[in-house]
């Protein structure tokens, strides 16, 4: 799920070719992928949690975490900085 997030991401940036031409359905389409994205994301770290709290932990299910929330991190940095730079 993390790595699905992960390649969902650089998808929330098809605006940039035509920046300051995009029609709705772009600007719609970028949102419901950072939207999956970060639902991926969430689910992806909801289930390393739940890996750890049975025992099980692995190394895969950590990287899946810490993939997850890079994800997280990276759509939220990526508005911010695209809402800094619009004023």
């Amino acid at each position: 799920m993390a790595i699905l997030a992960l390649i969902l991401w650089p998808l929330s940036f098809i605006w940039i070719p035509s920046a300051g031409r995009n029609p709705d359905s772009v600007l719609s389409l970028v949102l419901l992928i950072e939207i999956a994205a970060i639902l991926l994301a969430v689910a992806a770290i909801w289930l390393g949690v739940l890996v750890t709290r049975d025992g099980e932990n692995t190394r895969t299910s950590d990287r899946g975490g810490r993939l997850a929330m890079l994800v997280v991190v990276l759509v939220i940095a990526g508005n911010l900085l695209g809402q800094a730079f619009d004023r």
